[in-house]
């Protein structure tokens, strides 16, 4: 608390009488010591005009970026990127790490492989296999999703035609689609908190505006990537406050760390009452209350939560400050004014003055005293 000390003299006819006294204020706010809709961002240059017209007319949001990659905060808006026929680059990884889902096509998937290192695989160019190459979808779960409502294995003419060729696969990496001989033609895996569907070949050729065999294919990944086949996130690993202790009144900025897609914040208990979503977020409790932070990417729930409780203590009120003297009162100027009554709560950076009153005359100085709250 700053305050500006004085003395003063209360006079009592002919005879002065002085008295020296002090003011405190006892600041005791602080501690003791001390479904959505799946956006779609679709990048390069094959087919994109007729993929943009077909995704929405089956209920997705997509702009078409042709061959200008977005910014960071631009894509932060996008659940899923399709990449096609161009190299990505670190925002596009970045995106993915944070949650994104990638959908790649041709050239396009040797870039995920071989330089972002997306998944764990080695990719090389094969070119034409031959137009109409069967694709055959694998039994698992994910790959029976992406096969759904098409032939197993399916072909489409120069759209299953040209074909990049995996080796080395490593750990979480899934075959999700073979061509002839079973080698590799689609694969799948996370990457930090997002996934990324590797498809090596030109499934994007000749795409048209109606339904297709690439269209279904498309939409089929869309769907798999943003309906629960991704791992769900992990869940925050804590949450840090401006201030743990407070005032009634004051406000604390709460941090999830550890966040992955979009914060939910709750109060009772994880997944409890919801309060509000984002990353960081300004809060006002009026008691005391514990706050839940979980993560939401890929259309789940991280399956816990981090927490922090918040206290607050009452506003201080005129009754805490506190003065050397007789019979003190309080009031809002330096001469006339009303006495405050006790329970007046205080207000940061408010000057303050006190009297004192002895045998029944009251001082007609006063002493000055300015509030400091930390976190008003």
């Amino acid at each position: 608390m700053a305050m500006n000390e004085r003395w003063f003299a209360q006079s009592e006819g002919k005879i002065s009488k002085w008295r020296s006294w002090t003011a405190a204020f006892l600041l005791l706010c602080l501690a003791p010591f001390g479904s959505e809709a799946t956006n779609v961002a679709l990048i390069g240059s094959n087919g994109n005009a007729n993929m943009a017209i077909y995704l929405a007319a089956n209920g997705f949001s997509v702009t078409d970026f042709g061959t200008s990659i977005p910014s960071a905060g631009t894509l932060a808006s996008y659940n899923a990127v399709v990449l096609l026929r161009m190299d990505g680059n670190s925002t596009i990884t970045n995106w993915v790490n944070n949650g994104g889902v990638l959908i790649t096509e041709w050239s396009a998937s040797d870039w995920a492989v071989n330089t972002a290192g997306l998944l764990s695989a080695s990719s090389a160019s094969v070119g034409a296999v031959g137009t109409g190459t069967s694709v055959t979808f694998a039994a698992s779960a994910l790959g029976n999703k992406l096969g759904a409502g098409l032939p197993n294995p399916y072909s489409n003419g120069g759209a299953t035609e040209f074909f990049y060729s995996y080796t080395g696969i490593g750990a979480g990496v899934e075959i999700l689609a073979t061509r002839p001989t079973n080698v590799p033609a689609i694969l799948g895996g996370a990457y930090g908190t997002g996934y990324t569907f590797v498809v090596g070949y030109d499934w994007a050729d000749g795409f048209p505006s109606t339904s297709s065999s690439s269209g279904t294919l498309l939409i089929n990944i869309l769907n798999s990537g943003m309906g629960g086949s991704l791992p769900a996130p992990a869940n925050p690993t804590s949450v840090s406050a401006t201030y743990n202790i407070l005032c009634n009144g004051a406000s604390t900025q709460l941090t999830a760390n550890g966040a992955t897609g979009t914060t939910y914040w709750y109060t009772g208990s994880c997944g409890g009452t919801q309060v509000t979503t984002g990353n960081p977020v300004t809060l006002s409790p009026a008691t005391s209350t514990t706050y839940y932070a979980r993560n939401y990417n890929n259309s789940q729930f991280s399956a816990g939560c981090a927490s922090i409780n918040i206290v607050v203590n009452p506003r201080p009120t005129v009754a805490d400050l506190q003065a050397t003297g007789t019979g003190i009162k309080w009031y809002l100027t330096q001469t006339g004014g009303t006495v405050l009554v006790t329970s007046t709560q205080l207000v940061n950076g408010q000057h303050y003055w006190a009297s004192q009153t002895i045998d029944g005359l009251e001082s007609s100085a006063r002493f000055e005293v300015v509030v400091t709250l930390t976190n008003p």
